[in-house]
């Protein structure tokens, strides 16, 4: 644990890299939280390229939203991809005994991707692209009840994974639903990735169905 003069910084996002280049040069004994998906391979080297200077001085470097917060299906080729890079520890989230049995193979095994592997890989990261949420919740709580992130996840769901039905009839249970928004903008100033939410949620709400507010008790 960190203690006395020590410090706790964390370098949300993690893109672009040069905030993270500051931290590090600040010379620091701290523990630097670093995104690091199995997406966009240039940037991702760039990002732990920067602490390595100093990671024998006593920088540590877990990395958080390893699988991009559930997005990426495959989680083993996603956890030795992270794996490949001078890190100290690797985050994932589970929620069941055989994630955890899963996540702690790859990590024990230590296997290099396989030329197929990667390309698959790859290919479920240009799919997603560059704006989706990793549903780490920091724009959360919505002014207007609205769950964000699970909006975005039944998004998912329809245009990933081709559920719609099943996604409209989820999205039709929440209590909120996407013409509450009062384009505040509040969701957007606390996203890490700084996400277009608004414009997110209204074409989440194109797809999902009709976004009546909800009505007043």
């Amino acid at each position: 644990m960190l203690g006395g003069k020590d410090r706790l910084e964390e370098g949300k996002g993690g893109w672009p890299p040069a905030p993270g280049e500051q931290l590090i040069d600040r010379d620091l004994q701290e523990v630097r939280r670093i995104v690091l998906e199995g997406l966009r391979g240039h940037e991702a080297r760039v990002a732990v390229r920067l602490p390595g200077r100093r990671l024998l001085g006593g920088t540590g470097l877990p990395i958080m939203k390893p699988l991009a917060g559930g997005a990426l299906r495959r989680a083993g080729p996603a956890l030795r991809f992270v794996l490949e890079h001078p890190v100290s520890t690797v985050i994932p989230g589970m929620d069941d005994v055989q994630q955890i049995d899963e996540n702690a193979r790859s990590g024990s095994e230590r296997r290099p991707l396989s030329p197929s592997e990667r390309e698959v890989l790859e290919e479920e990261a240009a799919q997603l692209g560059a704006q989706f949420c990793r549903r780490c919740e920091y724009c959360q709580p919505c002014p207007q009840g609205i769950d964000i992130p699970m909006v975005f996840l039944l998004d998912g769901y329809y245009t990933r994974y081709d559920l719609k039905a099943w996604a409209r009839e989820r999205y039709r249970a929440l209590k909120s639903k996407i013409g509450d928004c009062i384009d505040c903008g509040e969701c957007e100033s606390k996203c890490p990735y700084s996400l277009p939410i608004r414009q997110m949620l209204r074409d989440a709400g194109a797809r999902l169905g009709p976004s009546e507010p909800k009505k007043e008790s």
